[in-house]
């Protein structure tokens, strides 16, 4: 990559000989069309199963990244994400209100969520395997399950009561559907056949045999009449019910077929398979109307909007393509530069062409909202002329995806240029975008594809950073023995702190808390709002969460999704919060001081070191102890709160505490609080910003914080660097980790006039902070 003030990305065509050229001819590439293609990107993983909500309103997906998406299908943006679920979410299913969505996953459970909150209302866990198929019935009142123990099961979806369960032969269900009218249950299987059930009698009422491999999808037509079925065989088979027989066969997938669904008007059938492609079929004839492509890799769920406009589907790449069933028309914009350009085709000249292409971004590094130009030039180098030339951008970033360069005809020694220009989002943060542009010709005459990467300048977004400590002392809703740790039986009051540590305000900040669903824990808040926060604002919000006696985990996994929708800044993380199953000790009241003496400590949440860190202290910092338990003391962090040192990291001091507890500090500061996902903290005992002295000379002191640990500090003075401190990886411990804090005193001399000081920390994992004072 090469040029003033831009990106220049060149290719040239790799062709050999005559025998590659009679391979091409037989190419027919049509006229490629704009994009009607929305991304929805989100999932980690593999999407499994996607829904449409009854009203078209909401898309529903899910996969091996054990979350459900919930998504707004006019804008793209997902609208919240429901946590729960401990192992792949396998099949998803709307109540026909729309109120309720259900799901089954591989962790045996089914869960049912409230779609309007994203609570879950309740879970049904059991030990016969995976759920891979989940359907409601047209009525609402059951959901039908089928799964890897090859039974098929009916639920009550207002209380989860089970109300039957037939067990066959027929291996692994992986399909479930029930009937229009709700008469009968069709489920697909490993064993290729097709199993229909009348749920009057519980019976089996039909066997509808023809495919040769495992059955993965089956569908109901709305007149009842026909059901559509297709699995690892790559065919799709239509059932005359009132015969019994085979009515058509659809043939076109090159291999296995994974999801079906009919049109809302019964007219249409789309399929989906492991050849990427999603399939549009003519129900009355069985040919196939149009095929859909743009997934990379296998296309595992596919479904349809209640209006029939619009085709949802996901796969291997992680993403949700939300097109229309029929290719969309030519655009004006493309028209015209195929009325311009040319519609020419031509059988393989001799002597052959020969493309090169070159790609030019500019500017090189663009600001999130702003504009950046791709201006691709195309020279035939060859003898004979290209036809129908074209190249289509391919990205993950949906902003840049899809958007066609149309050429047409370039006669040999011809040079051709077209120019696209883009807005970007303004929500996209800091980073590099790969872009790679994939070319056609009718003739197959392409050069290898581009590669580039557009480079990304985000806007000033908030960044979050979090606490979470355990109160069980009896206050607020809390019931506990104090120790800051989880004993069975307890209820305990988590409370998160959440700040914001960007530069800009987040204009309305939320939480998602989950847990995994059990009996045995209860959690009575999902959702915490905490608005607006500024930047280096802090709120505070307390969840209480109740943990049963038969409670056997070691760790419970609580989840926490903080976002602000605005600039679409989120944090996902996932805390472990420690369960003591020993029996709750008493901590003991004691009332003395002790003063810290290793050079670096961290002050934990509860007694015990698989706690969170909520602050630091150096060397000599003075702490009142309140309490002890075993190796731990309690001490005030500060007036409003406590936490737990390990007693073999301080000294007791032979002063007794009298009168006010005394406020703990950090070379003179107050003492570091630590927020996890933070950049480091600086503290500064001297000088004071804005300080005026009279000598030529002053002593910079303070100290560097951060729970990760940090690596070195530097400063500078009046733009030059004065010093730069690394640190040796002291440890608190034998096996413990990076010091937390990082002292630093440097004597700084001084020009006449206003001096600035600038002091960067830089922890281990490469985040910084820095403090800029004048003197």
């Amino acid at each position: 990559m090469s040029g003033r003030g831009q990106v220049r990305v060149m290719c040239r065509s790799i062709f050999i000989g005559l025998l590659a050229w009679g391979l091409l001819s037989a190419s027919t590439a049509a006229i490629a069309y704009e994009d009607a293609t929305r991304l929805l990107t989100g999932h980690t993983n593999e999407i499994l199963s996607v829904a449409f909500s009854p009203d078209g309103r909401i898309i529903a997906s899910a996969g091996t990244d054990q979350t459900i998406r919930l998504w707004d299908p006019e804008t793209g943006h997902d609208l919240r994400v429901l946590r729960g679920h401990m192992g792949t979410v396998h099949a998803l299913a709307f109540s026909p209100d729309g109120k309720l969505l259900a799901s089954g996953s591989a962790d045996t459970s089914i869960r049912i969520w409230d779609v309007a909150t994203g609570r879950e209302l309740r879970a049904v866990t059991s030990t016969f395997g995976a759920v891979r198929a989940v359907t409601f019935s047209a009525d609402g009142k059951m959901i039908a399950t089928g799964g890897n123990d090859g039974s098929f099961r009916l639920w009550e979806s207002a209380t989860g009561k089970e109300l039957k369960s037939v067990r066959g032969q027929f291996g692994v269900v992986f399909a479930i559907r029930f009937s229009p009218e709700g008469k009968y249950l069709a489920t697909g299987s490993s064993d290729a056949q097709v199993h229909l059930w009348d749920l009057a009698t519980g019976r089996q009422k039909q066997v509808l045999s023809g495919h040769t491999g495992a059955v993965h999808s089956v569908a109901f037509h709305t007149n009842g009449q026909l059901l559509a079925s297709a699995g690892a065989d790559g065919a799709i088979r239509l059932w005359d019910l009132e015969s019994g027989q085979e009515h058509l066969t659809l043939t076109g997938h090159k291999s296995e077929v994974y999801a079906l669904t009919f049109s809302p008007d019964g007219h249409a059938l789309v399929s989906s398979g492991a050849d990427g492609t999603v399939r549009v079929w003519d129900v009355a004839s069985g040919h196939e109307r149009h095929s859909l492509s743009g997934h990379k890799g296998p296309v595992w769920a596919v479904a349809i909007s209640p209006d029939g406009n619009l085709i949802a589907s996901g796969g291997r790449d992680r993403t949700v393509r939300l097109q229309p069933p029929t290719p969309p028309v030519l655009t004006a914009a493309l028209a015209e530069r195929i009325k311009q350009r040319g519609n020419e085709i031509g059988a393989p000249p001799s002597p052959p062409p020969m493309p090169e292409a070159n790609l030019v971004i500019h500017p090189p590094e663009v600001k999130a909202g702003s504009t950046v130009t791709f201006t691709l030039t195309v020279k035939n180098k060859g003898k004979g002329p290209l036809y129908r030339f074209q190249a289509r951008a391919k990205s993950d970033d949906p902003a840049l995806d899809g958007h066609l360069f149309y050429f047409g005809k370039i006669d040999g020694g011809q040079s051709l240029e077209d120019t696209l220009t883009l807005k970007l989002p303004a929500d996209r943060p800091d980073g590099s975008i790969p872009l790679r542009l994939e070319f056609e010709e009718y003739n197959g005459f392409t050069p290898d594809q581009i590669k580039a990467v557009l480079a990304l300048k985000g806007l000033p977004r908030p960044r979050f950073a979090y606490t979470l400590q355990v109160l069980d002392d009896g206050s607020g809703n809390s019931v506990g023995n104090g120790d800051g740790r989880i004993q069975k039986g307890e209820a305990v009051d988590l409370l998160l702190t959440v700040k914001n540590v960007g530069t800009v305000t987040a204009q309305h900040t939320s939480v998602d808390i989950s847990i995994p669903a059990g009996h045995s824990l209860r959690l009575d808040k999902g959702v915490v709002d905490f608005g607006p926060l500024k930047p280096d604002e802090t709120k505070s919000a307390k969840v209480n969460l109740f943990v049963g006696k038969d409670t056997r985990d070691e760790q419970l996994p609580l989840h926490l999704f903080i976002r602000e929708r605005g600039t679409n800044s989120v944090l996902d993380e996932t805390v472990q919060l420690a369960v003591d199953h020993r029996p709750a000790p008493q901590v003991i009241v004691t009332n003395k001081l002790v003063t810290v003496g290793p050079s670096s400590v961290k002050i934990h949440s509860g007694a015990g070191s698989d706690t969170s860190v909520i602050a630091s202290a150096t060397k000599d910092q003075g702490l009142a102890v309140n309490g002890e338990l075993g190796d731990w003391y309690r001490v005030q962090v500060s007036p409003q709160d406590i936490g737990w040192i390990a007693k073999r990291e301080v000294k007791e001091t032979q002063e007794s505490m009298k009168g006010d507890m005394p406020i703990p500090t950090i070379a003179g500061a107050p003492i570091v609080k630590l927020f996890q996902n933070a950049p480091p903290i600086i503290a500064l005992a001297s000088p004071s910003d804005g300080t005026e002295v009279s000598m030529d000379r002053i002593h910079l002191a303070g100290a560097a914080a951060s729970e990760k640990g940090i690596a070195r500090v530097e400063i500078r003075l009046n733009g030059q660097l004065v010093t730069q401190r690394e640190s040796r990886g002291v440890t608190v411990a034998p096996g413990g980790s990076a010091q937390t804090n990082f002292e630093f005193a440097e004597r700084l001399i001084l020009q006449e006039g206003k001096n600035q000081i600038v002091i960067t920390a830089i922890d281990r994992e490469n985040l910084s902070a820095t403090r800029t004072l004048a003197v």
